[in-house]
């Protein structure tokens, strides 16, 4: 088995790595030094030691690998869990506090496409829509990330929607928020 590693770009990120086995202990064996390397060319490079934080990690297994790789990334950027509290901005510390910085710098999150995957496993084999139903979920799964495009943003004004009974597109027009121009 081999583990790839790759940027969002889809570069290679390191070399492909055999490994034993798909489990978090041969994964992490790979990426604690390179997260490391990475830590320390940023901070060579003059980025802070928050800016040397990757800002996601997506995973094909999320499950397997959340617990783990939050646990990685707090043990390598610790510093960034420590905080100190004082009375007033400029005032000597009162005491330290750990803060948490994950949910606020860094997302670990799944990989659409490995959850396209698994979608596909859900929905039955004889169903007549099945190639619909996937194909749907890949598209709202892919467009999640994309900007809205311009001419998609309509307003409550607009001519209705062609299919859609009077009834709902007045209820649509109901919850319809202006966008900012």
């Amino acid at each position: 088995m081999l583990l790839a590693f790759t940027g969002v770009d889809g570069a290679l990120l390191l070399p492909p790595v055999p490994a034993r086995a798909e489990s978090f202990n041969c994964v992490q064996e790979v990426l604690v030094p390179y997260f490391e390397e990475l830590q320390a060319t940023r901070i060579k490079a003059g980025f802070s030691l928050m800016d040397s934080l990757p800002t996601f990690h997506s995973t094909d297994n999320y499950r397997r690998d959340f617990k783990g790789l939050a646990k990685v990334y707090k043990t390598i950027w610790y510093a960034l869990q420590v905080g100190t509290e004082a009375s007033k901005p400029k005032s000597t510390a009162l005491h330290a506090k750990v803060m948490q910085w994950m949910d606020d710098y860094m997302t670990i999150t799944g990989d659409p496409e490995h959850d396209i995957i698994a979608f596909r496993k859900l929905v039955p084999r004889k169903t007549r829509l099945k190639t619909a139903i996937v194909g749907d979920h890949a598209d709202i799964l892919r467009r999640l990330p994309a900007p809205l495009p311009q001419e998609a943003v309509t307003s409550a004004e607009d001519e209705p929607c062609e299919g859609i009974s009077a009834e709902a597109q007045s209820f649509l027009q109901s919850a319809a928020v202006p966008c900012p121009s």
